[in-house]
């Protein structure tokens, strides 16, 4: 083998090499996302507001189906004062990452007991956008879109 096909050989592999290993990053990044979503959710559930709120930005606004927009602070005491679903399912989840900000995009199925203890389920369509601080991903801004149910 000559000393320039050992070279272009060489560079290849390392290519090869170092795509592999941005892809296994890339995936272990979604993971996290996807993680960090289901800690949230599983968060409102438990009414564990100090959770919730560690994951959302400080300037974190929430669109309703209803097309109204909400603040962090609103939403945090949504749900500490009325806001109690039985089951969050998410299905249909697809994270994009853009370097430091991520899209996560998925339906959401709230089941939930209305005043008179008849239990009511709403399906949304979804998105939450993400930004990398530091070490953790931290929602910045949700938005919902009603396919079913009641969802306002």
């Amino acid at each position: 083998m000559t000393l320039k096909t050992t070279i272009i050989t060489t560079i290849l592999f390392l290519q090869t090499l170092g795509l592999c290993y941005s892809q296994e990053k890339y995936s272990t990044e979604k993971n996290i996302i996807l993680q960090t979503e289901r800690k949230i959710f599983d968060a409102v559930i438990k009414t564990d507001t100090v959770v919730v709120s560690s994951y959302l930005s400080a300037e974190y606004t929430y669109t309703l189906p209803d097309g109204k927009i909400i603040s962090k602070n609103q939403f945090i005491s949504d749900i500490a004062n009325w806001w109690r679903p039985m089951t969050i399912d998410l299905t249909d989840q697809k994270v994009t990452i853009y370097q430091k900000t991520a899209i996560i995009i998925g339906k959401a199925k709230y089941r939930w007991k209305n005043k008179n203890g008849e239990v009511e389920e709403a399906v949304e369509q979804y998105s939450d956008t993400y930004i990398r601080q530091k070490d953790k991903w931290v929602r910045v801004s949700s938005h919902a879109s009603c396919l079913s149910g009641r969802c306002t």
